[in-house]
């Protein structure tokens, strides 16, 4: 749905924030109880499905370390999906907004760049670029929170070390003060 107001834009990134903190809530809690109880299973009924099902495979691998390799490969699988489901929808609200009502100013935020990328990585193969030359140069000269995209990184996935839960939730927030910034009127 693309919003006809700032009011709506607004209502619109409180639904993607919210969408984030469950996932990422739900995520930790899921954790917390697989380590309290190692025997717990999460047996899943639907109404599509005579018998339940469980989801023993990803709590066990919850059960590991966090620093093993299953434990980050669920992790990190949780993080690419939940930033797939948010950070497209935030950008392109924005930005449709912004088009729509000839605002230039989105384009012209210091992370725009920055935030295009990772829309653009998580919209397709989770890899950062490649890139033709203008949208590579707007791209590797774009900072948020002193975190640059580098030449080095095109063709690879982007590290949770460099972007991570708390990352999107901080970045979303910066979209939304933006749009804060808005004219209620036009």
């Amino acid at each position: 749905m693309e919003p006809g107001n700032p009011i709506e834009l607004k209502q619109q990134l409180h639904a993607i924030m919210n969408l984030a903190w469950i996932a990422i809530v739900g995520f930790h809690l899921l954790e917390e109880r697989t380590l309290a109880d190692p025997t717990w299973d999460f047996p899943m009924q639907t109404r599509y499905h005579t018998e339940p099902f469980g989801i023993r495979p990803m709590l066990d691998a919850l059960r590991q370390p966090q620093d093993s390799e299953l434990h980050q490969f669920h992790s990190r699988n949780l993080f690419v999906q939940l930033a797939r489901a948010t950070l497209p929808d935030a950008f392109e609200a924005v930005e449709s907004y912004c088009n729509k009502h000839d605002i230039r100013a989105f384009e012209d935020q210091p992370w725009y760049g920055f935030l295009e990328a990772l829309r653009d990585a998580f919209t397709h193969s989770g890899k950062f670029g490649p890139y033709g030359k203008i949208k590579k140069q707007r791209v590797l000269g774009s900072v948020w929170r002193g975190k640059q995209f580098f030449e080095s990184m095109i063709d690879h996935e982007i590290p949770m070390s460099f972007f991570d839960f708390e990352d999107l939730i901080r970045l979303i927030n910066d979209i939304g003060e933006f749009v804060d910034q808005l004219p209620l009127t036009y």
